[in-house]
């Protein structure tokens, strides 16, 4: 592997760390990941459904579907057919489910918070920047080979 390939490598292997660090987190209140995830995503968006976290997230329909029956069956969400079309299930938070996301949520902001007072507001935009470089970079890669 070249210098120029490893030095790419290395911004990978730190983004998995600090996904897996993220994970680490979320997991220390018995939730996976991706059942936080979803969860959030039905508390901030109005009128959500399965086909729409399927889409917003690019997750296989049947992942996120054995999650939200594992949501479901842990009382954290319920579903409701919408008023329009009573085929389309809407994902709602029950209170159990709300308290759940304010609980972590709350903790997330506080470590947050820190990680964004210790590293400044120019450091956080120009990692975000830098990071929605090399995605703009990659996916044109990746749609020039067709992958």
């Amino acid at each position: 592997m070249d210098d120029k390939s490893y030095e790419i490598f290395i911004i990978f292997s730190m983004l998995r760390k600090l996904n897996g660090l993220n994970k680490q987190r979320v997991e220390s209140f018995g939730l996976n990941n991706l059942e936080y995830i979803i969860l959030f995503h039905i508390d901030k968006i109005e009128n959500l459904t399965q086909k729409d976290l399927v889409n917003k997230l690019q997750m296989p329909k049947q992942t996120i579907n054995s999650i939200i029956l594992n949501l479901k069956e842990n009382d954290f969400i319920y579903m409701q057919a919408s008023k329009e079309d009573k085929r389309v299930k809407t994902l709602l938070l029950t209170e159990k489910g709300e308290n759940e996301v304010k609980r972590i949520t709350d903790s997330l902001k506080a470590s947050n918070k820190e990680i964004y007072d210790q590293l400044g507001e120019g450091k956080i935009n120009s990692i975000k920047d830098d990071l929605n470089d090399i995605i703009d970079v990659l996916e044109n890669i990746m749609k020039r080979e067709d992958i």
